[in-house]
């Protein structure tokens, strides 16, 4: 059996690759720990083992940035396959909360970015149907998705010539949570021109257009959603869901019926009456959607009834959508639908759709897919914190009439739980924590670069006149065409550091956790281009960030121990100025404490390695050469342009004078008590933050 994947390299493993390579493929599967040092070519390094595994891949990554930066990476490796992106769709998110102090109840607040909706609709879509699956995800695909099973179920198979009438069809795809709108050409939504439909499709870059004749489908196309020009004619399709959270008939109306005697059971339980009034009208409420639509507000509060679970049992996540691609599932497509459209439907519609995919379909092993955890060292704390703080919030919301204690359930994994996965698992850092080297059967070490590049000569340079001695050494690497970064403790010291050299005449910015993940990207870009010559951060500058014109890092306050000063965050900051064959990293300190002289030390070790392996083999060090793209990476381009669209509507509303905005919003309050008629309250919602904006300004 040939290979799934296929690597495409314009270079060969070198250093410590070859051996790196040949030790995490003899060791599949089980659990392995690559310690590579930064810019030794560890994305190459797991490629090569993808490549050489025949099974779907997931890897984990701490954050967005990161997981932009590897999913560029790999789409540039393996352009024949599917490379998909799996992070937090919020661009803002503000969990629902009370606080009883203040008796201060704060309603779940959120504005989605529906490229990354879509991608995540994409990276599921593509595991049920196909193999040759790679995707990057962030630590949030452990939160509760929805049931895989019911996600396979609910798939409507097309085959041109299925029995079909435009009703039927219309009620099958709103069923599967599409949308019928004229207007919005969103993904997840569809449009009817007489015995046309046409389906946007969350997952795929064109439209569907099925033509139906009679009762009958005539003909698909692959539409351009641009400018409707047909790209490919097809006989047969697959509809999946447009949103994750989906459920079939029968287990919609047993959940109705569960969530019912819940709530019966509950409120009795509750002493304050206030509270058993609130969290009545609340679930009634939802109830009433649920019946009417599907669909409400918070549906995720109820997965466990509608996932059927038990109480205390996991939820499912993106890890169990890599489970069994099987043809039984997808033979049933046609007839589960038939049960749930009021207008029935024939035999011919049930049988054949289910042959064509059975001559396409394969059985596959449930759940066999490599894991790869990228920069563990911060990933696997992630997984151990996040389950402690959903919890103690939902429990406040529970005791105060919020919630159903079912709501409980609606959860990130535990810990153990996450651990059930790791059966084929490689866990990757520069500086891997003591639970990674205990649990793996093997260790694996990739010191030595294929640039032939060494770790950065370090050098301790005292308090006194540093920000004089910093300044001239900017000013050093910047007329060399040379970027710096510099590290220090607070957001407040990088803002006043950042403001303090621009007006030395330096072309600097300032990165930390409240720029948005989509400016952290374009600001790097900046500095990558030269349009900034030095940045300065907190500790986003450490991990995996591929910046090979930097050729100085600077680390203010490095004798303050602290997390941001232990030997794992200087080792990992030392390593940003490992591209660059000219760089060198300052401590600026007024003593060497334990973790510097820590740091200090396994980098000489590790330099040492390097220098004699270059003697050994006549190598010559070289920069890295890596071209800037117009974005860090695709989807990161598709996510700016998102948010470029919501600053322009902004830039719109302030422009207008005050007789416009007061006309504005009385049009605003008009289609918001329209929209809510219509318990379209998503469009509310919108509507709304355009409201309040503008009766603020």
């Amino acid at each position: 059996m040939g290979s799934l994947f296929k690597l495409h390299a314009p270079y060969h493993p070198a250093g410590s690759q070859p051996d790196a390579i040949k030790q995490l493929v003899k060791g599949r599967p089980g659990r392995s720990t690559l310690m590579g040092v930064t810019g030794s070519g560890k994305t190459f390094t797991l490629a090569n083992v993808i490549a050489q595994h025949n099974k779907p891949t997931l890897i984990l990554s701490p954050n967005k940035t990161l997981a932009a930066q590897l999913y560029e990476e790999f789409c540039q490796f393996f352009p024949e396959n599917k490379v998909c992106y799996f992070v937090s769709y919020y661009d803002f998110y503000q969990p629902e909360s009370y606080l009883p102090a203040q008796d201060l109840y704060i309603p779940k607040e959120t504005k989605t970015n529906q490229e990354i909706e879509r991608l995540r609709i994409e990276a599921t879509a593509s595991l049920m149907n196909r193999d040759d699956v790679i995707i990057i995800a962030s630590v949030s695909c452990i939160y509760s998705l929805g049931n895989p099973d019911d996600y396979k179920k609910l798939a409507l198979p097309l085959n041109v010539g299925d029995i079909f009438s435009r009703q039927d069809l219309i009620y099958k795809l709103i069923f599967i949570q599409y949308e019928r709108s004229d207007t919005e050409r969103n993904p997840g939504t569809f449009q009817v021109f007489g015995n046309i439909v046409e389906i946007n499709l969350p997952y795929y870059k064109h439209k569907l257009r099925i033509e139906l004749f009679g009762d009958r489908i005539d003909s698909m196309q692959w539409v351009d959603r641009m400018n409707n020009n047909v790209m490919e004619e097809v006989t047969n399709t697959i509809i999946f869901p447009a949103k994750h959270f989906v459920t079939t008939e029968d287990k919609k109306r047993a959940a109705i019926t569960s969530i019912r005697e819940e709530l019966r059971d509950w409120l009795p339980q509750m002493e304050k009456d206030v509270c058993r009034d609130r969290l009545s009208r609340r679930v009634t409420y939802d109830l009433e959607l649920l019946e009417q639509y599907g669909y409400c507000n918070g549906i995720e509060n109820y997965s466990i009834h509608l996932d059927g679970r038990k109480k205390g049992e996991k939820p499912f996540c993106l890890f169990d959508f890599f489970g069994e691609r099987d043809s039984a599932h997808l033979l049933q497509q046609a007839c589960v639908f038939a049960k749930a459209s009021p207008h029935g439907q024939d035999e011919r519609a049930c049988g054949e759709p289910a042959e064509s995919i059975r001559e396409r379909s394969e059985r596959k092993k449930g759940g066999d897919f490599l894991l790869v955890v990228d920069e563990s060292h911060i990933a696997i704390p992630q997984f151990r914190g996040m389950y402690s703080g959903d919890r103690s919030r939902k429990q406040t919301l529970i005791d105060f009439g919020f919630r159903l204690p079912s709501a409980l359930d609606n959860r990130p994994l535990k810990f153990e739980e996450i651990e059930k996965y790791f059966n084929d698992i490689i866990y990757v850092s520069a500086t891997p924590g003591e639970y990674e080297f205990s649990q793996s059967k093997q260790h694996v070490e990739q010191i030595i670069r294929p640039t032939g590049l060494v770790d950065p000569i370090i050098e301790i340079h005292k308090r006194e006149n540093q920000i004089e001695h910093l300044l001239s050494e900017i000013k050093e690497k910047s007329s060399k065409n040379y970027r710096t970064l510099i590290t220090v403790l607070t957001k407040r010291m990088a803002e006043e550091l950042a403001d303090f050299l621009e007006n030395k005449g330096v072309k600097v910015c300032y990165l930390h956790s409240e720029i948005k993940t989509s400016e952290r990207t374009e600001l790097l870009q900046k500095l990558r281009l030269g349009i900034f010559d030095c940045l300065v951060g907190v500790n986003l500058l450490r991990e995996g960030l591929d910046l090979p014109e930097v050729a100085l890092v600077a680390i203010m306050d490095a004798d303050i121990e602290s997390f941001l000063r232990d030997k794992r965050s200087l080792i990992q900051t030392i390593g940003r100025a490992a591209r660059n064959v000219d760089s060198k990293v300052i401590f600026y300190a007024d003593k060497i404490t334990r973790s510097m002289e820590s740091a200090i030390d396994e980098t000489n070790r590790r330099r040492q390695l390097q220098l004699d392996y270059n003697k050994e083999h006549k190598i010559k060090p070289q920069t890295v050469k890596r071209e800037v793209q117009k974005s860090i990476s695709g989807i990161q381009k598709s996510i700016l342009e998102a948010s470029a669209a919501h600053k322009k509507q902004k830039e719109k509303l302030k422009r207008m004078n005050q007789d416009e905005k007061l006309k504005r919003i009385i049009e605003l309050e008009y289609e918001m008590q329209k929209a809510a008629e219509r318990l379209d309250f998503e469009t509310a919602i919108k509507l709304r933050e355009e409201w309040q904006y503008l009766k603020s300004s």
